[in-house]
């Protein structure tokens, strides 16, 4: 991995709904157009990690930042439904009619909900361990007790959890993302602990937590409430080419998400990598899943 800052310019766009949305593009400016939907709690830097393979693959990754995260406005009451509408018109404003979706981790329910409700639009579709249900004690097992209390606060006490995000752990993760970054990574498995040496990672990671939370913890707040109130019941209309990846030893989202994803029907392409943790999996197997996502969109 040899990116290295400065990173491509935030750009802002306002759509044709009034709405403001901050984006950055990554890869090959003349490249097939990708929708990436990114990880929780991230911003558009964090698809930096597809940049060299988007060169190589000739993909023009396209990176929104979610409202409430980088320089996108916060919004209250936003679902998930809502973003397949923002994601169309930020498309269309970038002059793409039709495009590929990645989500990774935090990013795939809005890839997916992006899919279903485009399907005239969306050409392929790339998962890499995706968020399922959150709050589901079969999907939830295996994560750090942390993270399983967060969800639990976010699921039944949504008031608490976004004051908790608003005024403890946003401030935290903008003001010491190295500090957060290691909490986060303290009960990681071996392949995640080496990805963690990797300066190029370290700096990108950093970057995208800070950027992150530069308005607070709220839109962080917003997203785990929508993964705990998550409905899939349409998710079976995608109709695209889907690619699916998950690390096994993957503690942040354990690989019971993915095989929940799968009870929609898909013919989907799966890829379980035995040893590969959650950051490793993007970081090691990038090339890999975007060779994939180049010939579901050729096909």
């Amino acid at each position: 991995m040899n990116l290295q800052a400065p990173y491509p310019p935030l750009q802002t766009q306002t759509l044709t709904n009034g709405q403001l949305l901050a984006w950055r593009q990554w890869g090959d400016p003349r490249g097939h157009p990708v929708l990436y939907c990114h990880g929780f709690p991230a911003c558009s830097l964090e698809a930096g990690l597809a940049h060299e393979a988007a060169m190589q693959h000739r993909l023009c990754i396209i990176a929104p930042d979610r409202p409430g995260y980088g320089g996108s406005p916060y919004q209250p009451e936003r679902t998930l439904a809502h973003w397949p509408e923002t994601a169309a018109l930020l498309m269309d404003a970038l002059g793409h009619e039709h495009f590929a979706v990645a989500g990774f981790s935090g990013g795939g329910p809005y890839a997916a909900e992006t899919a279903a409700m485009l399907r005239d639009r969306v050409q392929a579709l790339l998962l890499a361990a995706p968020v399922h249900h959150l709050g589901e004690q079969t999907l939830d097992a295996g994560m750090a007790h942390s993270a399983r209390a967060l969800i639990w606060l976010s699921q039944h006490h949504p008031r608490w959890a976004e004051r908790f995000y608003r005024y403890a752990l946003g401030p935290l993760m903008f003001h010491w993302p190295v500090l957060a970054l290691r909490i986060l990574m303290a009960v990681a498995p071996p392949a995640d602990q080496a990805v963690r040496a990797l300066p190029a990672f370290m700096q990108l990671a950093r970057a995208s937590t800070r950027q992150a939370f530069v308005q607070g913890g709220r839109g962080a707040a917003r997203d785990l409430w929508i993964y705990t109130h998550l409905d899939a019941s349409h998710w079976d209309q995608i109709s695209c080419p889907v690619s699916l990846w998950h690390g096994l030893a993957d503690r942040t989202v354990p690989a019971a998400a993915s095989r929940a994803w799968l009870k929609q029907g898909w013919q989907a392409e799966t890829h379980w990598l035995e040893d590969e943790g959650h950051f490793s999996l993007v970081v090691r197997h990038m090339p890999a899943m975007l060779a994939s996502l180049r010939k579901a969109i050729n096909a």
